[in-house]
């Protein structure tokens, strides 16, 4: 038994045969090839049965077909599409034939018993293969925006810098769709991590918003991407599309689209495609799905107020429309720690402005900070986009100042200076990125009038 296809065969012991990658690629699962069945006559030496010459005078119907799995180990015998052969003229008998698993499979040419002048001609059989899949699929596409957040209501957007969840179902399939069972182990060889380009051995993630192309902004990780088990992968993976590089801000992105590009070590790629990865020519990838990017900061401003009260201090999350900011009343989960107070002296400011606190200058004392029942250190969670800070009465008469710093995740950093931090710990030195400041706001106790005026009054 042979075939008229190149790379039919892939020779060696079972045991050899357990690694792919000693047997070249013959057919994807599903895929037509020409299985031939030809009498031949023992010769009386060792050669290959293929060697032996061959009997053209044996004629014989109804030769059964079947198939048996020799890698990987235990796996699936698969289904042949033709169950039966005639051997006719000259001793040859052929089929169109596939193959519906992956790997490696012997296959054998059963005689019907007592049928050739009552006697059983000997079974034929072959190794064929290695057959691979004809494609990935996905099922199952699901996206968790502000997935870090933990929000405790499902959020419409995330920020551009934050990572959007995506889950899904990863499968290895034949030409008809059926997964193909046999794909794990070493068989299976996708590498299942993250790659920067489409055609590399893993998963190449793809982000776009319209005609604007954002995978050189997409940063991909695997929180769990599963071996595959009976030809399919679980995977949970985060995806975050960077912030533009220096000072540039852009924006909205309001359907901003993720997909993947998924290629093993055999090229084989995704099954009916329908993300077009670099906006190129035909699609390559499969759509995982859609949601709303904005470029956003965190602000808090200047106040003032008496001495001998609390002062509350409002913090907003704001976001870029395209011209302008604007207060982003659809944040409710944004994290920030409730500050803790520090008195600033020379060597400090720039930590203060890296990790947040009340900065208390000169003999300003007893300024503490908190949102409702939580005190400094505790974590809170915007609320419609805003948060009130409580800062308590300084014990000190006279009042004084602050400096108020907020420790905002990095998405809701903002330039506020002009300048590349380089407090290592705070930013990467030297990057070039500006959009790396806390917000921060002057904040005065005690508001010292006009001496010049004698006398004032309102009017009526």
């Amino acid at each position: 038994m042979d075939s008229t296809d190149a790379n039919w065969q892939c020779s060696g012991t079972d045991a050899a045969l357990q690694d792919p990658a000693a047997c070249s690629v013959f057919k994807r699962a599903g895929e037509s090839f020409v299985q031939r069945v030809t009498g031949k006559a023992y010769d009386g030496s060792s050669n290959a049965a293929c060697s032996l010459p061959t009997t053209p005078n044996y004629r014989q119907d109804g030769l059964v077909l079947a198939s048996a799995v020799i890698a990987p180990s235990g796996a699936n015998a698969g289904l042949l599409s033709t169950t039966s052969v005639n051997v006719g003229s000259g001793g040859l008998g052929s089929v169109a034939q596939a193959q519906s698993e992956v790997g490696i499979f012997r296959l054998t040419a059963t005689p019907p018993t007592g049928a050739y002048f009552g006697q059983t001609a000997p079974t034929g059989q072959n190794n064929f293969g290695r057959f691979i899949p004809a494609g990935f699929t996905v099922s199952g596409q699901a996206l968790t925006n502000r997935v870090a957040a933990a929000c405790s209501s499902v959020s419409t957007f995330s920020y551009l810098g934050e990572a959007v969840g995506v889950g899904f179902t990863l499968q290895a399939v034949n030409l008809n769709g059926a997964i193909t069972g046999n794909y794990r182990g070493n068989y299976a060889r996708l590498n299942l991590a993250p790659v920067t380009g489409a055609g590399s051995n893993g998963l190449a993630f793809g982000a776009q918003s319209g005609g604007s192309l954002l995978n050189s902004r997409l940063s991909s990780s695997c929180t769990s991407c599963a071996a595959f088990v009976s030809g399919s992968s679980a995977i949970q993976a985060r995806l975050s599309v960077l912030r533009a590089t220096g000072s540039q801000i852009d924006g909205p992105f309001d359907s901003a689209s993720f997909g993947l590009v998924a290629t093993d070590a055999d090229s084989v790629g995704m099954r009916g495609p329908d993300f077009n990865w670099d906006l190129a020519g035909a699609p390559e990838g499969v759509a995982l799905g859609s949601t709303r990017l904005v470029f956003g900061r965190l602000q808090v401003g200047n106040t003032y107020g008496s001495a001998l009260l609390p002062l509350p201090v409002t913090a907003r999350a704001q976001m870029w429309n395209g011209s302008t900011f604007i207060d982003h009343g659809a944040d409710s989960c944004t994290p920030f720690q409730v500050p803790a107070t520090v008195s600033v002296n020379s060597s400090n400011t720039a930590t203060l402005a890296c990790n947040g606190g009340v900065g208390l200058y000169g003999s300003l004392a007893g300024v503490n900070a908190s949102v409702g029942a939580t005190a400094a250190g505790g974590t809170v969670k915007l609320s419609g986009g805003a948060s009130t800070l409580r800062l308590s009465p300084p014990t000190n008469t006279g009042g004084g100042y602050l400096d108020l710093v907020l420790a905002a995740p990095d998405y809701l950093k903002y330039n506020v200076d002009g300048v590349d931090q380089s407090l290592p710990g705070c930013t990467t030195p030297g990057d070039g990125y500006l959009h790396d400041d806390n917000p921060r706001a002057r904040i005065r106790f005690g508001v010292k009038t006009n001496s010049g005026v004698i006398h004032q009054r309102e009017i009526y």
